[in-house]
């Protein structure tokens, strides 16, 4: 197993004042001393490893502070993601796995889902995964399931693998857009 961590590295800013905006924004951090005018900031928040908390908390500083900030996410030494900010614009970024954590938009599920008057329970994405499991899916028909899966699939562009699981039988459908 190999290591995982993300951290904030920021330019010509005091360990004071970062610390202040952290606080300011109720976040909890430990901030390194300033050294040769850089400073690094590991975010409590951030270590979830999702994407996403990481990039804004980076903007917001480099926003904030008015400088450089580095932002950079290391999943299991496999991923290496990177964003870099100056004065809370993207000047750079980049995703050794860009798949990775991202599947369909869970967004587009549930719009799709409502739309449909469908009932379901939507897990976040993890690993290119989202789990949709839908209240009423027992009383659907193996057609049903089926069309449901490939419209879903066509919908978001995106693989879709339905499994129903009635009395002990499982029926199962996998399909994947063209746009995949």
């Amino acid at each position: 197993m190999g290591a995982f961590y993300t951290n904030v590295v920021i330019r010509d800013c005091e360990q004071q004042q970062i610390a202040d905006f952290l606080r300011q924004e109720g976040l909890v951090a430990y901030v390194s001393p300033t050294v040769d005018g850089w400073t690094v900031v590991y975010e409590r928040g951030s270590e979830t490893q999702r994407e996403g908390v990481l990039e804004q908390l980076a903007a917001r500083l480099s926003a904030h502070l008015e400088t450089v900030v580095f932002a950079v996410l290391n999943h299991d030494d496999d991923i290496l993601c990177y964003w870099q900010y100056e004065r809370g614009t993207l000047l750079d970024q980049y995703n050794s796995a860009p798949s990775y954590f991202c599947g369909p938009d869970v967004a587009a599920i549930a719009s799709y889902l409502m739309q449909h008057s469908l009932w379901a329970f939507l897990s976040p994405t993890i690993r290119g995964f989202t789990v949709v499991y839908e209240q009423r899916s027992e009383a659907l028909g193996q057609q049903d399931l089926a069309l449901l899966a490939n419209r879903l699939s066509d919908e978001l562009a995106c693989a879709v693998f339905a499994v129903q699981n009635v009395e002990n039988e499982i029926f199962w459908k996998s399909c994947t857009s063209v746009a995949y």
